[in-house]
């Protein structure tokens, strides 16, 4: 099992401190953001992320895995070719792009078939430069937002280029068995999201009056020990990647790729580091027992 930590919430910190960081936490390496404001965006990845692989190797810490800004929806944007192409060069495998969005009142078919085309130039582009493309599930107004969705992206694609990265707090409160959903998507299966998510009650006039937070690992609505045995029985090691993502804020929650700064949230990431990487070793070592 490979458990890695989503850098998100890392703005500003070098690279050095984020390995060091890593290791005393006891992850296997990070699901890296390469966006403005971190210490390798998409202005200086092509010189900066190679030497900041390998600095975390030698620290025992991998980089299996970049996540883009969720508006990188473009495979011919200079810095997307940039990223997917450092990362080739770094040894980093898989890149994560961003979202489809979805207009109310559009025609569903035509917006997917749209989305494909694009997506094929991701393919493309992932197969120029020796990586693999992925795309996330993610609840909201986007395609693809549970796995029945994503299939009607991936269907036909080469899971070599292109893959599927499946996030259990936004499958939690989406209504999709998560057993049919993983095998839905299993061919182009390539990482795991690891959140858990709940409905809650809010005294806010602009929210739905249970609209959804994310807690710690085995807290929410996720299914957690029926997706964790169906991946164990397929052999699946990961990338897990750990977000530390708690949002308590609904304006935040309402928006794609939006990060809760409250006092709670910043208090629930500090403790969830621990927590969340202890429940998902845990659980896959009882698993192991059981064999």
């Amino acid at each position: 099992m490979q458990v890695v930590l989503f850098t998100k919430f890392f703005e500003g910190m070098p690279v050095e401190a984020m390995g060091d960081l890593a290791a005393k936490f006891g992850y296997d390496g990070f699901d890296l953001a390469v966006r403005p404001g971190h210490a390798i965006d998409p202005a200086n990845v092509t010189t900066a992320l190679a030497p900041a692989v390998e600095h975390w190797r030698r620290q025992g810490l991998d980089c299996p895995m970049i996540s883009l800004s969720t508006d990188a929806i473009d495979p011919d944007d200079p810095a997307t070719v940039a990223t997917f192409r450092a990362a080739g060069e770094s040894g980093v495998p898989l890149v994560k792009i961003g979202y489809f969005p979805f207009e109310g009142g559009s025609d569903y078919p035509a917006v997917v078939e749209a989305a494909r085309a694009t997506l094929g130039r991701f393919s493309e582009l992932a197969q120029r430069t020796g990586v693999r493309a992925m795309y996330h599930t993610h609840n909201g107004p986007l395609l693809g937002s549970n796995c029945a969705g994503l299939l009607h992206l991936l269907e036909g694609f080469d899971p070599v280029h292109v893959g599927a990265y499946v996030d259990m707090g936004h499958l939690a409160t989406g209504g999709e068995d998560v057993a049919m959903g993983l095998s839905m998507v299993r061919l182009w299966l390539a990482a795991i999201g690891a959140k858990d998510a709940r409905f809650a009650p809010v005294d806010d006039p602009d929210a739905a009056p249970w609209p959804r937070h994310f807690v710690y690992l085995g807290e929410g609505a996720a299914d957690w020990p029926a997706a964790l045995r169906l991946l164990h029985s397929w052999d699946f090691t990961g990338p897990f990647t750990v977000h530390t993502e708690y949002t308590l804020d609904q304006e935040v929650t309402r928006t794609v790729g939006g990060v809760d700064r409250s006092v709670a949230a910043e208090e629930m990431r500090e403790h969830g580091r621990t927590a969340d990487l202890r429940f998902l070793r845990d659980a896959w070592a009882s698993l192991n027992t059981d064999r």
